[in-house]
C-alpha cells in the first residue's frame, strides 16, 4: 500500500511539473497528423457580441488550437483533482500506519517495539 500511495503522489507530481509540455506536445501531434491525413484546421469564423454603448472592446474568440488547448488543460486539471480526491484515502491508511511498513522499521532502529 505504501508504494501504491508513494507512486501515487509521483504521477500527480510529474502531471503538475509536465502538464505545459504534455498539452503542447499532443496539439502538435494532432497538427501533424491532420496535416499528413489532408484536414484543414480551419480558423473559426470571429463572432462580434453586440457591444453597449461606450465599449471598446471586440469579441476576438478563441482558435480552434487555442480552444484545443484550454480543454486539454481544463481536462488534466480536473484529471489531477480526481485522482488525488479519490485516492486521498490511501494516503491517509499509508500514514496511519507508517509503522507497518518495513522500510519505515529498518530506519527506526533506535526505536524499541514493544
Amino acid at each position: 500500500m505504501a508504494q501504491c500511495s508513494h507512486k501515487l503522489k509521483v504521477f500527480v507530481a510529474c502531471l503538475t511539473k509536465k502538464r505545459d509540455e504534455l498539452v503542447k506536445e499532443s496539439i502538435d501531434a494532432a497538427l501533424k497528423i491532420c496535416k499528413e491525413q489532408g484536414i484543414p484546421v480551419e480558423e473559426r469564423r470571429v463572432r462580434r457580441k453586440k457591444r453597449m454603448a461606450g465599449e471598446n472592446a471586440d469579441d476576438a474568440g478563441l482558435t480552434v488550437v487555442e480552444e484545443v488547448r484550454r480543454c486539454m488543460f481544463e481536462a488534466l486539471d480536473r484529471y489531477k483533482i480526481e485522482v488525488e480526491k479519490r485516492f486521498n484515502g490511501i494516503t491517509q491508511l499509508c500514514d496511519m500506519f507508517a509503522f507497518f511498513n518495513p522500510h519505515e522499521l529498518l530506519q527506526n532502529k533506535t526505536t524499541r517495539l514493544v
